[in-house]
């Protein structure tokens, strides 16, 4: 193969450009065989769930946990008898993990859309009967599921159930729709209440319209007409933000974030993407993932900060589920296969420039690593066009710009001088105007 050498005596320049801004890498080891529903840490590991059948090497079924450099099975997972088995949200209370969706089986025990994990084997919560759940959440120390169903673990419970421990509470007549059956879809917990909202005409004995509140006690509402099918509702700067999106089942409203501070009402609509998704406060700044692509709508992740919207990163290529912080990054699950230059599956780390390990990207290679006088550059595949070669110190400053270089990197690699660097970190990002793919690399005098 054809080696184009370039010393970087020669082009050796300082700019300011390249920063450190975040975006979206690739896991070691990644997902495949389906897609990622929810993503939520628990004993310091991060776990995810959804419809994949591999974690790394290790097969599974539907869920897996993450310790920041492995997956690891969590009993035999999740089945379904004659359909696909699909755990859709989580929650950790009490030292246990709590799992909805759809399902029949955890592990080796029967329990129907409803099971727990201790850490060690998966448990049933009595439930007996197919039920539809949409949202479980931990308000007053005590654990809530929300769904459609009208009864749960034998007892009557319309829309909403409470877990006991050792048995499911009805709560005063639960969140009906007009035909009398439970119509709950989201919850938060805002204003030491929690927010239910839905397909909701009544909660207990008060009308409402789709939006009711459970304050341990009994239930109210707020005075306004909330359309029936928010995707997220999440809290930010004491405001209850109700999101819609691509997914709130084809209403008319679209793009749209309404908002209540416990006396006013208001909404705008958002502009910056087609489809909104789940939502997470992340460093300060709100975080709203979406997008759905039988709509025809483009997928990625946005933040709000400083007043206006801008995307996170590079985005991501396909539909985005859940977003989760860990270990002080942010991590994203769904749909998507590439983001930030980087290839995915299904699941992806919003980490600083920095952070990136050595490598990491599965299509672009730099060796060796660490260096001394050279390093090559080679990636699995040819990119579309002729691209950009860029090396930045751990400073963001950019030590090298190349223009116009073959993007036949696959067949012909490029090696870079190095012997005019001071050892450290460095990074190395390759653009064709259509993806831009980052490593790093090692300096390191001491090798021969």
């Amino acid at each position: 193969m054809k080696k184009v050498l370039i010393v970087l005596s020669v082009f050796l320049r300082i700019y300011s450009g390249f920063t450190q801004e975040r975006n979206w890498f690739s896991l070691p080891q990644e997902l495949s065989g389906g897609s990622v529903f929810d993503l939520v840490e628990f004993q310091g590991q991060l776990v995810a769930c959804g419809t994949f059948t591999m974690a790394g090497d290790e097969p599974v079924n539907g869920i897996a946990a993450w310790d920041g450099s492995s997956w690891s099975v969590m009993g035999n997972g999740f089945t379904l008898y004659g359909g696909l088995a699909y755990p859709r949200y989580m929650k950790v209370y009490h030292d246990s993990l709590f799992v909805i969706g759809s399902f029949d089986t955890a592990g080796v025990v029967s329990c129907f859309n409803v099971a727990g994990w201790d850490g060690n084997s998966w448990f049933s919560l009595g439930n007996q009967s197919y039920i539809f759940t949409e949202s479980i959440e931990v308000f007053n120390d005590e654990l809530y599921v929300i769904g459609t169903f009208d009864s749960i673990g034998g007892i009557e419970a319309k829309g909403i159930a409470k877990w006991t421990g050792g048995g499911w509470q009805n709560v005063a007549q639960g969140v009906r729709n007009g035909s009398g059956h439970g119509g709950g879809r989201n919850s938060v917990v805002y204003d030491s209440k929690l927010f239910v909202s839905g397909n909701i005409d009544s909660a207990g004995v008060i009308e409402c319209e789709n939006i009711a509140y459970w304050d341990g006690l009994a239930w109210g509402t707020i005075p306004v007409t909330l359309p029936p099918f928010p995707v997220s509702m999440v809290e930010w700067q004491d405001t209850l933000l109700f999101c819609y999106g691509a997914s709130d089942m084809g209403s008319n409203y679209m793009n749209e974030i309404h908002f209540w501070d416990g006396i006013n009402f208001d909404w705008y609509t958002w502009q910056a993407m087609s489809g909104f998704g789940p939502t997470l406060i992340f460093e300060g700044e709100l975080y709203g993932g979406g997008g759905d692509q039988s709509y025809n709508y483009g997928s990625t992740v946005w933040k709000r900060g400083n007043g206006q919207w801008e995307m996170a990163g590079d985005g991501l290529n396909d539909w985005v589920q859940t977003l989760c912080e860990y270990n002080g990054d942010l991590y994203a699950g769904g749909g998507f296969t590439e983001g930030g230059g980087s290839e995915h599956n299904y699941i992806a780390r919003y980490a600083e420039l920095n952070s990136v390990p050595e490598n990491q990207n599965q299509s672009f290679n730099i060796y060796p690593n660490p260096a001394n006088s050279t390093i090559t550059l080679s990636l699995s595949r040819s990119l579309s066009a002729d691209i950009q070669i860029e090396l930045a110190d751990v400073h963001g400053r950019k030590l090298l710009s190349l223009e116009n270089v073959n993007s036949d990197m696959q067949n012909s690699p490029i090696t870079l001088g190095i012997e005019h660097l001071s050892p450290g970190i460095y990074f190395i990002r390759v653009t064709d105007g259509n993806m831009v793919l980052l490593s790093k690399f090692i300096k390191d005098d001491s090798l021969y």
